[in-house]
């Protein structure tokens, strides 16, 4: 399998090193639109949110969000495309894009790093617990830091001022209404934020267990304390021992339900489930969702983000109340 995904990468590769030097015809060259293309789907609905209100920019996205880890993840023939058209990249950094680290060595677009400014967590394996014996690091996925930030709403608000600045950049005659809409993307997760810290300080059990392992950012975030978190990889199944841990800690903690992620694997979840007898639930991780139509408004383009976290809060307010 590793031999097949190295002759794709390959393929990929030569794929994008001849589109490059044939695909932009001199019409490509003379055009004033600007080209940006994201690797995250937080990343593109916040570069639609800072660019609403001109239409000399278009954004697009890669297809990661069709899988709920990227660390397996492989580049389509789609997604070389955009790359390769792009004028600017936007990273979600903090280690996610380290799959496609030799590709993005041959884009000559400039890359900004999206988590720049932003306080990232120590990425800390697949459980975490600070006050028990039960702590393992046993899945660390070679990450330094945790790339899950965007699911801090705050977070999301400094991601938005660093593309506004980096657009700034590249196109000054529209500096004005980039920093403008950053304030109003800020000033809609602040009051977003405010609101869903008072819906979670009503909940009597501020344990999480989920069955992904990007909800670090969104347990220090609300105060909650995440005691175990573990994500099942393609074609692997949760151990014995996780099955354990995580059970030990619903009767331990009395905890009334574990969540996994939408796109993930519910399989250890449902084994914890049937151990315990304590309910399921879904979180969404945010990294899929629909297209944002061309000439929406900052407030359309961000509903993408907050629906998804709203019905987050609104999951656990009811389940964990």
């Amino acid at each position: 399998m590793k031999a097949f995904r190295m002759l794709i990468f390959a393929a990929l590769s030569c794929c994008l090193l001849i589109t490059s030097s044939c695909s932009r015809g001199p019409d490509a060259e003379q055009s004033s639109e600007l080209h940006i293309v994201a690797t995250t789907y937080p990343l593109y609905v916040l570069a639609c949110a800072v660019t609403a209100g001109t239409d000399q920019i278009t954004v697009g996205r890669l297809s990661t969000g069709q899988v709920s880890c990227l660390h397996d993840y492989t580049l389509t023939v789609s997604d070389m495309r955009q790359l390769e058209t792009a004028d600017l990249l936007l990273l979600n950094g903090a280690g996610l894009e380290d799959f496609m680290t030799q590709i993005l060595e041959q884009l000559p677009a400039p890359q900004i790093d999206c988590s720049e400014n932003i306080n990232l967590l120590e990425s800390d394996g697949h459980t975490h617990h600070e006050h028990s014996d039960h702590q393992e690091q046993e899945h660390d996925h070679d990450h330094e830091h945790d790339p899950h930030y965007w699911m801090d709403p705050r977070n999301l608000s400094l991601a938005a001022s660093t593309i506004s600045s980096a657009l700034a950049a590249v196109d000054p005659e529209h500096e004005s209404l980039y920093l403008q809409n950053a304030e109003a993307i800020s000033e809609q997760l602040d009051a977003a934020y405010s609101k869903w810290q008072k819906a979670l300080n009503a909940i009597s059990c501020s344990y999480l267990i989920t069955f992904h392992d990007g909800f670090h950012y969104f347990a220090e975030a609300f105060g909650l304390e995440l005691l175990f978190s573990m994500e099942e990889e393609d074609g692997a199944t949760a151990s014995a021992k996780d099955i354990l841990t995580a059970s030990t800690y619903v009767k331990e903690y009395s905890i009334p339900a574990i969540f996994t992620e939408v796109n993930g694997s519910g399989a250890a979840a449902r084994a914890v489930s049937g151990e315990t007898g304590v309910n399921v639930g879904t979180l969404s991780m945010l990294m899929d969702g629909a297209d944002i139509r061309s000439g929406s408004s900052v407030e359309a383009a961000l509903s993408a983000l907050l629906q998804p976290m709203s019905q987050n809060i609104a999951t656990l307010s009811e389940v964990l109340k």
